[in-house]
């Protein structure tokens, strides 16, 4: 009775701390989510029939560029954009915002292809890729008295996100 008793008790434990581990694990979209409806973080969303109405007056205008070429694919394989900044936030509230972005882990299909950190800037950008695509890019600009996170969804080809990162670093 004893040893069926530990065996139940060991058995809860291992439930709970996986329990507890999966609640606690952090990924990018977790965290933006968190914050979005923070009181004065703004939350902005550029949604998909928006850019689809935009994507011919960019396509104009970035063909004539040959110094933005690169842009044109990353906006055709965009479905939206979401800006979050929490610059006009309680000093808490960007301090926990702070805090959980330097625990953000790669988990989840998630994975940090940029990381800059300069004089206390912290620049991260973190994909969730499905084999060769991006499905979420999320650009993180971090420092003391400022916080915007850019998410971009869509179907982005990795060697286009690539070409852009070689071009402007």
């Amino acid at each position: 009775i004893i040893q069926s008793a530990m065996k139940k008790f060991v058995l809860c434990l291992i439930l709970i701390l996986f329990s507890l581990n999966a609640a606690i694990s952090q990924n990018a979209s977790r965290l933006v989510s968190d914050f979005s409806s923070k009181e004065n973080v703004v939350n902005m969303e550029i949604r998909k029939f928006w850019l689809l109405a935009a994507k011919p007056f960019l396509a104009v205008s970035l063909s004539g560029d040959k110094n933005n070429k690169e842009l044109l694919p990353l906006i055709n394989g965009t479905k939206s954009i979401k800006l979050l900044t929490l610059d006009d936030c309680d000093d808490e509230v960007r301090t926990d915002f702070i805090k959980r972005f330097q625990a953000l882990k790669d988990t989840d299909g998630y994975e940090t292809l940029v990381h800059v950190k300069d004089e206390g800037d912290n620049i991260r950008i973190i994909a969730k890729k499905k084999k060769d695509r991006i499905k979420e890019l999320f650009i993180f600009i971090v420092d003391e008295d400022d916080v915007a996170v850019v998410k971009i969804s869509g179907n982005i080809k990795m060697s286009d996100i690539a070409a852009l990162i070689n071009k402007y670093s």
